[in-house]
């Protein structure tokens, strides 16, 4: 026995395969990281997107221009099916901080806000069960008046 603790053979194998495997979970948790980042920015992007389109139509065809970006603008980051957005509009911001309001986009001179939630998973390719993370985004814009528009 006495014979088995001094033999040094093989003791860099079992030190490396200890150190790998805290190597390989640093190395997958930055890529998640990097993933989950990503996708926060272009989701970010997406919303400032959807506002711009929203407002130059006028918040028409509001659901088709979220449809549109979220397909796009995904880069396989984010599924755009774990992507709602939701619009409500009133005549001011205040009632808007209130929760006041009423439903959609549409509406000249209306003050909009965008709500964005999209469910992101950690470790999806990794575990059968993946951790889930919540991106909650707020985007307020006014639509612009269109005799105004008309103007330009």
């Amino acid at each position: 026995m006495t014979r088995l603790w001094r033999d040094k053979r093989g003791v860099i194998a079992v030190e490396f395969a200890l150190c790998v495997a805290v190597f390989i979970a640093v190395f997958l948790m930055s890529v998640e990281v990097f993933r989950v980042q990503m996708a926060s920015m272009l989701l970010e992007r997406c919303v400032s997107d959807i506002a711009y389109q929203s407002r130059v139509q006028y918040g028409q065809g509001f659901q088709s221009i979220v449809r549109s970006v979220l397909k796009d603008r995904n880069y396989m980051f984010f599924d755009p099916d774990d992507v709602k957005v939701t619009a409500r509009n009133a005549e001011d911001f205040a009632l808007l901080a209130r929760g006041g309001g009423t439903t959609g986009a549409v509406g000249a001179s209306r003050v909009v806000r965008l709500k964005l939630e999209a469910n992101l998973s950690i470790f999806k390719d990794f575990l059968p069960d993946p951790w889930q993370i919540t991106r909650t985004i707020y985007y307020y814009y006014q639509n612009e008046d269109s005799a105004k528009a008309l103007d330009y």
